[in-house]
């Protein structure tokens, strides 16, 4: 199984964001809030909302690199396909990578976690 991460596999369009915000679920953790609904279609799906207040162009991209790699190495343990929206609230994420890993890997487990309920 290769570990890609296509383009059917992010949300991009605002009306999904909108739609994500209305009807979906919202978990929050220390560096993360998670807005995720589950989908019809054959993949699960990721967004990433990183705000200018977390740092300058390359805090937010380096931030969003790190989700986008994390998801694509950990998508195949979602039994269910999900839209998932992270939005990154803490700003002290590059002074602590190993938290910033164990809290993305608890919000997926949270998500799939209720897909068993």
């Amino acid at each position: 199984m290769r570990a890609t991460f296509a383009k059917r596999e992010r949300i991009k369009k605002r009306s999904d964001f909108l739609k994500l915000f209305k009807y979906g679920r919202k978990i929050k953790n220390q560096y993360f809030i998670a807005n995720y609904f589950k989908n019809n279609l054959s993949v699960s799906r990721l967004g990433i909302t990183v705000s200018k207040k977390i740092g300058n162009a390359v805090e937010r991209n380096r931030n969003k690199r790190i989700i986008r790699e994390y998801y694509r190495l950990n998508k195949y343990k979602f039994s269910q396909n999900w839209d998932m929206n992270i939005v990154v609230i803490k700003k002290d994420i590059s002074n602590s990578y190993l938290n910033f890993k164990l809290s993305l890997k608890e919000i997926f487990d949270l998500i799939e976690r209720n897909a068993l309920n």
